[in-house]
């Protein structure tokens, strides 16, 4: 059987990851950098953390090439192989995670370095170690996280989208296995939506449950259905749509102009990641039917960083932590000007930026790279090269 690979998806994926990066980089006014009430920039900066929703656009992502995968596979073999595929699952997220784990929980708050942080023997690590490490484990981070509050470390903290993942990878073969006729996938499609949308106005009652809502299992299902409902809408798809361009920056508009999830009213709450999802919906799709989207996404750089957007995610806080430690110890902030302030701002995010592309290179090639190749072993419809 051919080959499934769009090399325009590894560009959004790196896409996706760049606005995660930008909604974590350090803010001007945190850092004590400048009067940030009279300056332009600063005002632009306290947008920056809308880019969060980048990991929704990794949700639909996965959604939309994984309902690809296993519809091509069942048309052509009739059935679904699900043990292979949890088998490849593992293989691609595990190893990195399962490092990501044991550096974040016991070496580094033991080492001392990285800026992990609660340090070892400390009341606030025990209580870190009681309250998340089984749950990150076992894939369910998402919920402690939800109930407990985000870890108190920067490269756990991230992880909780993984356990969002993982659960999806478990019940999305047996839902396309049982459910083979896209009428049936649709109903499914809404049924999930109409369930995240009453749970989401359940929770929002509390107006302190912004947290748990933003990584509720069942309240995020919206942006893994757009992706499962767009791969069966562009089953057939061929050639190009002359207003993709436009649908593309109208749904990264969409992204970029929504208020932030864990501050949202309770109306907003309700509806607005259905909207991020249909945003991210637009996004692919355009991506997918716009000429010239293909080639800028499909260039060379655009392609090699979405093969490394995993390890970039799983890493980039820890960088950017360290990135602002470094600079701060190198120079005294205290009497630089506005030009030495930004300097000095720009010169965090671009060390820390080159950091994180350094790291995930190296755990994809010398690494991850090694369990990818026995993942392929196990591919029933092929899809990235190695």
């Amino acid at each position: 059987m051919p080959r499934y690979y769009r090399p325009e998806l590894d560009g959004l994926r790196f896409l996706a990851f760049l606005l995660v990066f930008i909604s974590h980089w350090p803010k001007p006014g945190a850092l004590e950098l400048l009067p940030i009430a009279n300056s332009v920039v600063a005002a632009a900066a306290q947008h920056f953390w809308r880019g969060m929703y980048g990991v929704d656009l990794f949700f639909c992502l996965s959604a939309f090439l994984l309902t690809t995968l296993l519809r091509r596979e069942l048309s052509e073999f009739g059935r679904v192989r699900i043990r292979s595929f949890w088998i490849r699952r593992a293989l691609r997220i595990w190893p990195l995670y399962a490092l990501a784990l044991v550096l974040g929980f016991f070496v580094f708050p033991r080492a001392m370095i990285f800026g992990i942080w609660p340090p070892a023997g400390t009341q606030a690590y025990e209580l870190m170690i009681q309250r998340h490490l089984w749950p990150f484990v076992f894939f369910v981070g998402n919920w402690s996280t939800g109930i407990y509050g985000f870890p108190r470390s920067f490269l756990i903290a991230v992880l909780w989208t993984i356990s969002l993942e993982e659960q999806f990878y478990l019940i999305v073969p047996f839902v396309m296995a049982r459910l083979k006729s896209r009428r049936a996938l649709f109903s499914f499609c809404g049924l999930a939506v109409l369930v995240s949308v009453v749970v989401r106005a359940y929770l929002a009652r509390d107006a302190h449950a912004g947290t748990l809502i933003h990584v509720n299992t069942f309240t995020r299902l919206d942006s893994f259905v757009v992706g499962i409902a767009l791969a069966l809408i562009m089953e057939n798809h061929k050639g190009s749509h002359p207003r993709a361009l436009a649908a593309f920056f109208i749904g990264l508009g969409g992204l970029l102009t929504r208020g932030n999830p864990v501050e949202l009213t309770s109306l907003q709450t309700i509806w607005d990641y259905s909207f991020i999802a249909l945003c991210c919906g637009l996004v692919i799709w355009a991506s997918l039917s716009s000429d010239g989207l293909k080639r800028a996404l499909s260039s060379r750089l655009m392609v090699g960083l979405g093969k490394i957007s995993f390890g970039l995610y799983v890493v980039h806080t820890v960088m950017l932590t360290n990135s602002e430690r470094m600079w701060f110890w190198l120079v005294d902030k205290r009497g630089l000007n506005w030009m030495q302030s930004m300097a000095i701002y720009w010169l965090i995010i671009i060390t820390a930026f080159g950091g994180t592309v350094a790291a995930a290179w190296i755990s994809y090639f010398f690494y991850e790279r090694h369990f990818l190749r026995l993942k392929e072993s196990f591919a029933v419809v092929r899809s990235r090269p190695v």
